[in-house]
């Protein structure tokens, strides 16, 4: 059993070495945030829930993704042919309705280059951000399967590295955001069955298809819903071209900066109401 295994392994890495992306479609995904685990492990998580009340029930509401291959070449972005609706949420005891907002984001990948794209809306201004993006060290446990869509999918763990601001309240309740380096823990479910090494976002690299994703035990996951073989041009690969040109560094800025005037704005007493991050596309 064990050379087995061994020897399965050993067949996984000539294969991620040699392996041929000519699948050509479009994948459905469902993507879902849990704030409420991502907060599990805060020792101000009681507090945080006190104050937004029933967000973290509303935001687990699935979004839909698309994923476009061809080849070596990927897109992923928000499907805007699906209505968002509308959600309510009860922030310190005060009701509040109002529609959800369709993503916006659309970012290219070239899985040989490892070069990317991302045209990206953040407060209400539109920017292309390019840059390199890394390789993921993925761990496969051939042993592991799990039926999806009716492909047989195996199981691959990883770990990768990001910059997040996160919320904070201090004694007083007032909130503040801490600039944190974390490791994310992922679970992918991949078919070799789909000969092409993309996945949602930027999780790739994989040989074949990934069609399930967990981060961090259950904070984000990603489901495929549909996957469609068809013929594809080079226009199904284009994303959206406005917006200034940022490197990934300087757009972090720009956010960093606009968030530290909203926390000013807002302990100075501006009735924009408390400023929430949560992770998103």
């Amino acid at each position: 059993m064990k050379k087995t295994i061994l020897g399965a392994l050993s067949l996984m890495l000539v294969q991620l070495a040699t392996f041929a992306q000519d699948f050509s479609g479009v994948i459905k995904y469902n993507m879902v945030n849990d704030p409420s685990k991502m907060f599990a492990n805060n020792p101000n998580a009681d507090r945080m829930r006190a104050q937004f009340g029933n967000f973290a029930e509303q935001a687990r509401r699935p979004r839909p993704y698309l994923l476009t291959v061809k080849g070596n070449e990927s897109v992923y972005k928000g499907d805007n042919t699906q209505d968002p609706g509308e959600t309510t949420v009860e922030i310190n005891g005060e009701r509040r309705s109002f529609r959800m907002r369709a993503p916006k984001d659309e970012t290219y990948y070239n899985l040989d280059t490892k070069k990317f794209r991302k045209y990206e809306e953040y407060a209400q201004q539109p920017f292309q951000v390019s840059g390199d993006f890394e390789s993921i060290r993925w761990k496969v446990d051939p042993t592991q399967t799990r039926q999806i869509l009716g492909y047989e999918c195996m199981m691959a763990t990883g770990t990768d590295t990001e910059r997040r601001m996160f919320p904070s309240p201090n004694a007083s309740g007032q909130m503040s955001f801490k600039d944190t380096v974390i490791t994310n823990q992922l679970t992918a479910w991949f078919t070799d069955a789909i000969p092409t090494s993309a996945g949602p976002d930027k999780y790739n690299g994989l040989p074949g298809l990934i069609l399930a994703l967990d981060i961090n035990d259950g904070v984000t996951t990603y489901v495929a819903t549909n996957v469609e073989a068809k013929a594809l041009t080079e226009d199904d690969l284009k994303v959206n071209s406005k917006g200034k040109k940022v490197t990934p560094e300087q757009l972090k800025k720009i956010k960093d900066d606009h968030q530290a005037e909203q926390m000013k704005n807002f302990r100075g007493g501006s009735p924009g109401g408390p400023v929430m991050i949560m992770r998103g596309n």
